[in-house]
């Protein structure tokens, strides 16, 4: 039996093989091709289908966009249309990825920091600055510069970014037109006031400057042989420094020209009356008489010198001149001569022969020293041996004083500056007179000054205190009582606490109110004491070991004795005494017995040099041992009241010295003074000689 043939359906769909196909019964092709027909238009219907909804889907998403951007630009009302919101897609929910960009921010940072960091330094600094105002706003601008270029990195935001970048520019732009505003002087801001540069102003304007600012000016005065009189020099503090950092400013001003100063006199013997002239006024000699006289030499010509060579400014010098022949002298028209300085016009007069006289007088118009008319009148033929001149020369205008003890510095400067009078101002220590206030003037209401004067004002410093000081200042303490005319008792005392030399006790202590006068009291140690032993009696060697031990400078001087020999005879400080440690104490030792047919006729006890060791029968003289030191007298050892005190200072500070003390009248400084200070100052003394004081008692 043939069994029959399973038939497999395959599937058309799957198949390719249109061999196969074609093998396939008519039917079965027909149902094949139907079915991937079918196929094919349900595939086609499929992918457009997908394509639909992808294209629903991005119209979706862009209205959705586009309704975001209406609610940012318009708020929602009633009347909006209302668009149900589309569900994001999952790839619409992913956030975007950040850079990695810490390298940039860290670096944006430190810059921000180094910023903030200069705006407070800047505010540190601003106080002691001229331009304190310009320093900050320029320091706040560059940090707010750098804070905004800063920001503009920082955003990742692009809108938020732009918005920070124009912030920048603007910030700059601002930056730079302050530099260029303030260096081109369109602008200025304010700045701190400073001292002024005070060289070549007068006195006058400096002390006007200094009332206006509130600052003490104190002056010394110098010579000068190139700034003019009553100009300042100098002055100790810088201009530009800050003034409220400055109390007090000291200055030079000008004297003028040395008149003590040597110059080189040239023999100016035959040389005319104009060149003569010019040379004196040259060395500006300020003592000089010219006159004229009748000789056969040319006329003008100087025929005699008094002195030559090196000279001082103010020396007397006479210098004459030749009038020429006296017939060859005629009359001549007087000159009109009027607002001319003295010395020129008393020259003209005397080099024309003419005698003159001069009177002087206040003039407001005409200036100090210029000739305010003449008598008779320019243009006057004048016989010179019958006729003279009279010179009316100004004093400058006729000056009042005002009540200068109630006006202030501020104003007295002024009114000095207006009428060209000089103020010499000085200050000292009142606890009487406000700090600032004037304490005395030279010249009271009421008195007539001329154009130029001079007129002296002290000024307070206020109260004057007690400097600080520890127990090694004594030297401290003696130049603060000689500056400010304080008296200073000084007195010694032993002391086991307080080194030799040291402050034991003051009267005043720091801080406590002194006055000009008044007097301070100060103990200064010698230090420890010693009392000195008996050395009477022992033997020498008992004695040198009790003076090693003690701290004495004992020496020996060998004398001639009934004693055995080397046995302490006497000593030249008395038992019992107090001395400090280091005082030479002299122990006459015994050099024996004396023989009995002595040729010096002298007497077993008399002190003798000779002396010696051993049994010598002619020793060889020992040397005296004599400590030595530079004696002085200070203003310090001085005491006014008792002059008993002043002896017994001078001795406290040349302990172990044998110091005596006389004392005198006399017509000359004053009670307690050492008169003979002069001879006493810088001696070497020893202790082995004896040095008189001589102090006046009256």
């Amino acid at each position: 039996m043939v069994k029959k043939k399973k038939k497999i359906k395959v599937d058309p769909r799957l198949s390719t093989n249109t061999d196969f196909i074609d093998a396939l019964p008519k039917r079965e092709q027909r149902r094949i091709k139907k079915e991937a027909e079918a196929l094919k238009k349900l595939e086609q219907t499929q992918a457009q289908l997908k394509f639909q909804r992808q294209k629903e889907d991005l119209a979706k998403k862009l209205a959705a966009e586009e309704r975001k951007e209406i609610e940012v630009q318009q708020p929602r009302t009633r009347t909006n249309i209302y668009h149900k919101p589309v569900p994001a897609t999952n790839k619409q929910l992913e956030k975007p990825k950040k850079e990695k960009s810490w390298g940039t921010n860290l670096f944006l940072t430190l810059v921000v920091l180094c910023a903030i960091a200069f705006l407070g330094y800047s505010i540190y600094i601003a106080p002691n600055k001229v331009d304190a105002v310009f320093t900050i706003v320029n320091a706040s601008m560059i940090t707010l510069t750098i804070l905004l270029f800063a920001l503009a990195g920082w955003f990742k935001n692009t809108k938020a970014r732009k918005v920070t970048i124009i912030m920048t520019g603007f910030s700059f732009i601002a930056l730079l037109g302050l530099h260029v505003g303030t260096s081109l002087e369109f602008f200025q801001l304010p700045t701190q006031p400073v001292v002024e540069d005070l060289t070549s102003k007068t006195m006058n304007q400096a002390m006007k400057w200094a009332a206006e600012n509130k600052v003490n000016l104190s002056e010394t005065k110098e010579y000068s042989e190139t700034v003019e009189e009553n100009h300042i020099m100098s002055q100790n503090v810088e201009p530009e420094t800050l003034l409220k950092n400055v109390k007090e400013i000291e200055v030079i001003t000008s004297e003028g020209p040395n008149p003590e100063s040597s110059v080189e006199l040239q023999d100016m013997i035959g040389w005319d009356v104009d060149t003569v002239v010019k040379e004196i006024k040259k060395l500006k000699l300020s003592k000089v008489d010219i006159q004229f006289e009748f000789s056969t030499i040319e006329r003008d010509t100087l025929f005699e010198q008094s002195k030559t060579g090196k000279i001082h400014r103010n020396e007397d010098l006479s210098l004459k001149f030749s009038l020429g022949n006296e017939e060859d002298l005629m009359p001549v028209e007087l000159i009109d001569l009027t607002e001319k300085d003295e010395f020129d016009a008393t020259l003209w007069l005397k080099r024309n022969g003419i005698k003159y006289e001069i009177k002087y007088e206040f003039n407001d118009k005409i200036k100090k020293g210029k000739v305010i008319s003449t008598t008779p009148e320019k243009g006057t033929v004048i016989d010179q041996k019958t006729q003279s001149v009279t010179l009316v020369i100004s004093k400058g205008p006729k000056i009042i004083v005002p009540d200068l003890m109630n006006m202030s510095l501020e104003e007295i400067a002024e009114w000095a500056i207006k009428y060209n009078v000089n103020i010499s101002y000085n200050s000292e220590y009142d606890s009487k007179v406000k700090k600032g206030k004037i304490k005395a003037v030279s010249h009271k209401k009421g008195d007539v000054i001329e154009e130029g004067g001079i007129i002296y004002i002290t000024t307070s410093k206020g109260t004057l205190r007690m400097i600080d000081y520890t127990e090694d200042d004594i030297n401290k303490i003696r130049t603060f009582a000689i500056t400010y005319k304080i008296t200073l008792n000084e007195q010694s005392e032993y002391s086991d606490t307080v080194e030799k030399g040291k402050i034991i006790s003051i009267s005043h202590k720091k801080g406590d109110i002194v006055n000009t006068g008044d007097s301070i009291d100060v103990v200064i140690s010698l230090g420890k004491s010693l009392v000195v032993p008996d050395f009477t009696g022992m033997s020498l060697s008992n004695a040198k070991n009790i003076c090693s031990e003690k701290g004495f400078d004992c020496s020996v001087t060998y004398v001639k004795s009934n004693e055995d020999k080397n046995i302490v005879t006497g000593q030249n400080k008395r038992a019992g005494s107090e001395v400090i440690a280091g005082t030479n104490i002299v122990l006459y030792v015994s050099n024996g017995q004396a023989p009995s047919n002595n040729p010096s006729g002298s007497g077993n006890n008399a002190p003798s040099w000779s002396g010696g060791s051993g049994g010598e029968s002619n020793p060889t003289p020992p040397t005296p041992t004599c400590n030595t030191t530079t004696m002085y007298i200070l203003p310090s050892d001085i005491d006014t009241r008792t002059p008993e005190n002043t002896c017994s200072n001078i001795k406290a500070r040349y302990p172990g010295y044998s110091i005596s003390c006389s004392y005198e009248s006399s017509n000359s400084g004053m009670k307690g003074q050492v008169l003979n200070s002069q001879e006493l100052k810088g001696i070497t003394i020893n202790s082995c000689q004896n040095v008189t004081i001589v102090i006046k008692n009256n």
